[in-house]
Parts: structure tokens; sequence; C-alpha cells
């Protein structure tokens, strides 16, 4: 089976092997665009999936006699078992000159896969620097960003990943899970001493809460309040954010 931590632990050895890869990355195109599925740096990246896979044989030898095929665009990764089953995933690839980038637009994204995010040097004589991550862990600027009016196109944030010397604790979540992260975002505006750019979200916001809070009083009693208060109180994690 090719779990999530297989994947990421097939993402990280190949996030090593690209860093030894400084003058072929060096050699790569990078303005042919992301829907160039010839890229230089996905055929290298697919080179060096297919090298990692055989030490991930080593470390899983139940997936010993599963063949593996690395294809672009990015790193398309198929794996054929022997009863003939086949399981297709990808890991994302990345890249930009800074460590911010518009990511791809959240309703038609998987943000449990892996990626890498290659940060390009400005110059000639520094080096490529590549981390890597789950989707969701690269996710967003800061943590007071604003959601937008349409389907959210999330940052992906080079800051936010990893080295290929961490190892990542694969976590998976559901599709829908980039919402909670919004709504925390807008909590955050109002409720902290950081100081943001004005937006009328914040207005917005701030009139759903005393709308909520004045719906809920009115609705709840002192006994269930109560009992409400003892749950949270045994309950941390259901607790709203201070």
């Amino acid at each position: 089976m090719i779990t999530g931590v297989v994947m990421a632990r097939l993402t990280q050895l190949t996030v090593q092997q690209l860093e030894t890869q400084q003058e072929r990355l060096r050699s790569c195109k990078w303005t042919d665009g992301e829907s160039n599925t010839e890229s230089d740096y996905s055929r290298l990246s697919c080179e060096c999936a297919l090298r990692s896979w055989i030490q991930v044989q080593l470390e899983y030898p139940e997936l010993g006699d599963v063949t593996f095929q690395a294809t672009s665009p990015d790193t398309t990764c198929k794996f054929v078992f022997t009863n003939g089953q086949t399981v297709q995933t990808k890991i994302e690839l990345k890249t930009s000159l800074g460590t911010l980038m518009t990511g791809s637009t959240i309703g038609k994204l998987n943000i449990n896969q892996c990626m890498i995010y290659c940060l390009r040097p400005k110059n000639d004589t520094d080096p490529f620097k590549l981390r890597y991550s789950q989707y969701h862990n690269a996710m967003g600027e800061t943590d007071t960003e604003i959601f937008q009016d349409r389907t959210p196109r999330p940052m992906i944030n080079f800051n936010k990943m990893l080295e290929s010397g961490s190892i990542l604790t694969y976590i998976e979540k559901q599709k829908d899970a980039w919402i909670e992260r919004y709504a925390l975002c807008a909590y955050n505006r109002i409720h902290t001493n950081i100081k943001v750019v004005y937006s009328w979200q914040d207005g917005l916001v701030k009139e759903l809460k005393r709308i909520f809070i004045a719906e809920f009083i009115k609705s709840t009693s002192v006994e269930e309040f109560s009992q409400m208060k003892e749950a949270m109180r045994t309950s941390p994690e259901s607790a709203p954010p201070s």
C-alpha cells in the first residue's frame, strides 16, 4: 500500500537528491512555465524520485516488488503492484525566486499531497534551496490574511516547509480544512495587536461575531451555558482561540 507516510519519505529523499544536482538545476530552463509538461526541472525531479525509490524499497520491504514510474508534469508517480493494481499520485513541484508564491485554486486541490519548493537564487553564485512538505503545511502568507472573494488561491510559503534533513509527520486532512484556517485568520485580524491593513472583511467578521453572540445569549439558558463551559474546560481542543 502506498501510504501518505511512504509518499512523504519518497519526497524527502527526492529533495535530498535534488540538492546534489546544483549544476543540473542551474542549467534548467525556468521560463517555460508550469504548463510545459516536459520542463527540465520536472524531468530532473523524476530522475531523482526514481533513484530515491530504491531507498524507499529498502526501508519498506513489503514494497520490494512494486514497480515505480515517475513522469511529467510535476512528478507524477505511478505504482504498479504484482497483482496488477495501479496507484497513481503526484509530488507537486513549485519554483520561485521568492519565498512566497500564489498556489493552486483550492477547490480543485488535494491539500494532502506532498510538494517540493525550489527557491531559485537571484545570482549565479548562490545555491538552489529546496524544501518539502504536504501542501497544507505550506499554505498561507500570514496568520491574518483575508479570505478572497472567489475560490481562494492560497499563497505557498517556502519558510513554512521542511529542510531535507527533517522528517515530515504526515497528517491527513479533510478537503475543506482550509476553511477553518481562513476563519482563524479572520478571528486573528480582529483579536490581536498585530497591525493589519483594514479590510471590509474585518467589519463583516466583527458584525458576524456580534450577531452570533447576541443570538447565542438569547437562545441559551444559564444551565446550558454552564454545561457548555464545563465541556470546553475539560476538552481544550474544542475551545475557541483566545
